[in-house]
């Protein structure tokens, strides 16, 4: 609508004749300014209607994916403690362990030499009997 007056205005061969239609040339200019102040209005409307919709749709889903990859970093910070703890405690689980051995070790090499000593002394009863 507006580009079809603006050319209408170009081609129009009273637009260009002087006093004689001077009047002619002001009401254009008056409609022409009109048709600007609507078509601006228009625009601005148009402009208002998308930052509503851009309040309203996109930064609420932004906020949304924001607030959930928060919450995932948080999880995952989590589960890395976990698991930085689950691998002390296998450590501390695999040190026992190895300290109980060698103590069990000890104990079975003991129990050896005095199976032995036992063993031993039976076999002199036994041939002194």
């Amino acid at each position: 609508m507006f580009s079809h007056f603006l050319k209408s205005i170009s081609t129009d061969p009273t637009i260009h004749t002087g006093e004689q239609n001077t009047k002619n040339n002001q009401d254009m200019i008056l409609s022409l300014s009109v048709l600007i102040c609507d078509y601006h209005e228009d625009q601005m409307i148009h402009i208002g209607e998308s930052s509503l919709e851009y309040e309203k749709d996109v930064k609420g889903t932004l906020q949304n994916l924001a607030d959930s990859i928060g919450e995932t970093s948080k999880d995952i910070t989590g589960l890395t403690k976990q698991i930085n703890a689950s691998a002390k405690g296998v450590y501390t689980l695999t040190d026992t362990a190895g300290s109980d051995l060698s103590e069990i070790q000890t104990c079975l090499n003991d129990s050896g030499k005095l199976l032995r000593k036992s063993a031993n002394k039976i076999k002199k009863i036994t041939h002194s009997i």
